[in-house]
């Protein structure tokens, strides 16, 4: 990684955003597609679980793992995400280049090849192919779900089925045992005919022009911040019973201030987030350091731009009165946040900016990649030009629109005590 940071600004065509190359011999590869509303998880799952393990492109496994040896160890993955009501497949595929080596075809090609060709020629469909995928979602499945925090998770899912949390990129077990070839295949299909947004760093222009030429496309419209449903109008979180040693609390609240993409409104919720959980923040040291309740306190805005998320885990049967402290805490924040706290959060945010414009290959794809779908600025000046006009004014203004929404709690029942 280089010392300094970036200074030239990223160049789009189309949807593929090219971020600058530098000295490294990092390549990255990055494609996200998004998925129709009403797609299915579990056959999506199931076929990124064969296209990784069972491509047409190869006779088997081990002829995949082999090819990707011989490009110095490449490495191609799939991943789901969700975005609100839709599903998001990401490809990220990396390899060293050897441009400084003599080859008759750079591994660079070799690799944008061997990604044209797994996404062509699709998944394996056979019974075998099939089974083995299954068994290794279902495993992922039961490592996951199992135990308090699993249980804290799903049901906070289930309040927010338009958000963007997802507990399992596997989906719900007794669904995927059920999902048959010809499900996979019509996701498949979904696919290859969904728009997809592409990363690159450090491929060559003949390797860049033959990704584009496969998928390269107009961009379309950015995303937009929409507002996140909830399932219930109870304020109090939800109770729910397994065997465990600590209660685990999700406690939600309904923000008010800005939720948009746009770079302003995003740049304020960071500082929130690190006012409020950093690592010398106001819920750390009003819950923990004061209080005791809770090792640590974390806070996000992973639902929804407008729902501010918190979480930690507290002594057995003691989740309502540490959700009360929170409660108070939270309502005071405007308050209690001094502007020396304001001002350290906007150093920190600061610090890991120019740390990711100025970091590995995959993690300057994964931001420019966020940037170009949310229409947001693609370079490191930008950024702290808009962090530089937040104002500790602005700051507690964002905190006092904070609002308790709902939240869930997994507690030992009666019968354990």
């Amino acid at each position: 990684m280089s010392d300094n940071p970036q200074t030239s600004i990223s160049t789009v065509r189309g949807n593929a955003v090219i971020v600058p190359s530098d000295e490294n011999r990092e390549v990255h590869i990055r494609i996200r597609w998004t998925l129709p509303e009403k797609t299915p998880q579990e056959p999506l799952a199931l076929l990124l679980g064969v296209l990784q393990e069972s491509p047409k492109a190869f006779l088997d496994h081990r002829d995949y793992q082999t090819e990707l040896y011989r490009l110095g160890g490449a490495e191609i993955s799939f991943g789901i995400e969700r975005m609100g009501a839709r599903f998001t497949v990401t490809l990220a595929a990396s390899c060293t280049t050897n441009r400084f080596m003599h080859s008759v075809v750079p591994v660079e090609t070799k690799l944008v090849r061997v990604v044209k060709a797994l996404i062509d020629r699709g998944p394996r469909l056979d019974p075998v192919s099939i089974s083995l995928a299954k068994g290794k979602l279902l495993r992922t499945n039961a490592d996951l779900s199992g135990g308090a925090v699993g249980l804290a998770s799903l049901k906070l899912v289930g309040l927010f089925p338009d958000s963007d949390l997802l507990v399992s990129p596997a989906g719900n077990s007794s669904f995927l045992r059920e999902v048959t070839a010809e499900q996979v295949d019509a996701v498949y299909r979904e696919l290859l005919a969904s728009p997809c947004v592409i990363a690159v760093k450090n491929l060559p222009q003949a390797a860049l022009n033959a990704l584009l030429k496969r998928f390269g496309s107009p961009l379309g419209e950015p995303r937009k911040a929409r507002a996140t449903s909830c399932n219930t109008d109870r304020d109090a979180p939800l109770y729910y019973y397994a065997t465990t040693s600590t209660d685990v609390v999700h406690r939600c609240y309904r923000f008010a201030g800005p939720t948009g993409f746009d770079v302003h409104s995003r740049l304020l919720r960071m500082v929130l987030r690190e006012v409020l959980s950093g690592s010398d923040s106001l819920l750390f040291n009003q819950i923990r350091e004061r209080r005791g309740m809770t090792y640590a306190i974390d806070s996000s805005f992973d639902i929804g731009t407008d729902v501010l998320h918190v979480s930690f885990q507290t002594e057995l049967h003691r989740a309502d009165r540490a959700i009360r402290a929170v409660d108070e805490v939270l309502a005071a924040a405007p308050e209690l946040v001094s502007d020396r706290m304001i001002e350290e959060a906007i150093i920190q945010i600061e610090r890991s900016l120019k740390s990711s414009f100025n970091s590995w290959a995959e993690a300057q794809c994964r931001l420019q990649l966020s940037c170009l779908e949310c229409d947001l600025p693609r370079d490191l000046a930008s950024w702290q030009k808009a962090l530089g006009e937040i104002t500790p004014e602005a700051v507690r203004q964002a905190l006092g629109a904070i609002r308790p929404l709902t939240g869930v709690v997994v507690t030992q029942s009666e019968e354990e005590r």
